[in-house]
Formats: C-alpha cells, sequence, structure tokens
C-alpha cells in the first residue's frame, strides 16, 4: 500500500484524481491534512471526501502531523442548523499495521450511537432565518406552505440530527 500527500482545492481537480487513480486499479482512500480537517460545518469538498460503513455510517480521516495522529470521525451528523456533530477516535502513528486502521470503520464492533441533543433556540432559529429570507429557509417554508402548514408552527422538542444530506424536515 502506498500513501501520497496530495493537495485538492477544487471539486473539479478532485473528482479527475479519484477516476485516474480508479482507472489504474487504484481504490482511493482520503486522509485529510490540516486544511480539510471537520469544523462546525461542513463543505462541499469536505461532504465529497467521506465515506460510508454499515458500522460507523459516515466517516472522514484526518491526518495530524504536530500529534503524530490518525483520526477517525465516524457517524457524522448534521443539524439543522448545519453544525456537525461526530464521533473521534485518534490513532497514534505506528500503533500497529496502518492497513489494519484504515480498516477499522468495516470491522464487527460494538454499536456505537451520538448524543442527542435537544436546542432549545431552535425555533428562535428559524424564525430569524426567514425573517432575514435565507433561501434554504424560505424554500423550505414554502414546501411547507403548499401543504397548508408553516414551519414556525412546528415544536422542537425533540432533537433534529440527521446523516449527511437528509433533512428531517
Amino acid at each position: 500500500m502506498s500513501i501520497y500527500l496530495i493537495i485538492v482545492h477544487s471539486m473539479k481537480r478532485l473528482k479527475e484524481r479519484k477516476e485516474n487513480y480508479q482507472v489504474h486499479g487504484f481504490t482511493v482512500l482520503w486522509l485529510m491534512g490540516e486544511n480539510l480537517w471537520l469544523k462546525d460545518q461542513i463543505t462541499n469538498l469536505q461532504k465529497n471526501l467521506v465515506y460510508f460503513s454499515e458500522n460507523r455510517g459516515f466517516y472522514y480521516w484526518e491526518l495530524d502531523f504536530k500529534t503524530q495522529k490518525l483520526r477517525l470521525k465516524s457517524l457524522i451528523h448534521e443539524d439543522l442548523r448545519g453544525k456537525i456533530i461526530y464521533l473521534q477516535e485518534e490513532i497514534p502513528f505506528g500503533q500497529g499495521r496502518l492497513i489494519e486502521q484504515l480498516r477499522l470503520p468495516f470491522l464487527s464492533q460494538k454499536l456505537l450511537t451520538i448524543p442527542l441533543i435537544v436546542d432549545l433556540k431552535l425555533a428562535e432559529f428559524i424564525r430569524r432565518q426567514l425573517y432575514y429570507c435565507s433561501p434554504k429557509w424560505l424554500k423550505l417554508q414554502e414546501k411547507y406552505y403548499q401543504r397548508g402548514e408553516n414551519l414556525l408552527n412546528l415544536t422542537f422538542e425533540r432533537s433534529f440530527i440527521a446523516p449527511l444530506g437528509l433533512n428531517l424536515l
């Protein structure tokens, strides 16, 4: 197995590189450097670097050269504000064989869960988004109006997080 340090800054370039590797028979696994580490919200480029396994759901690999660790962020979910929530596991460099570490998302393991948090200020957040005409929220409000409903009449007494790309409203 070979690991190469490659810098990708655009979706177009990412697609080209991935397809080129696959044409030559390589399995592509991206390990992200510091510029692409997950923060509070996920970018479109980062969404295209996320993988999926039955055991870990959506997951993402990060390399931290300062602390000499490989990070696995798994069970990645997004709340209605666009904030991401995930579990994080750190593996020190040199601990076992790298290929075994990279298989971690596919190993049989105990069921993992992420903490569910009820956002008590979600209704106010949505109210502000509609007041300031956020295109995303106006489009969603339009769908509710077409059904004779209103986003502002919903109750938000439970946690509203979902796997990436799945909107619970």
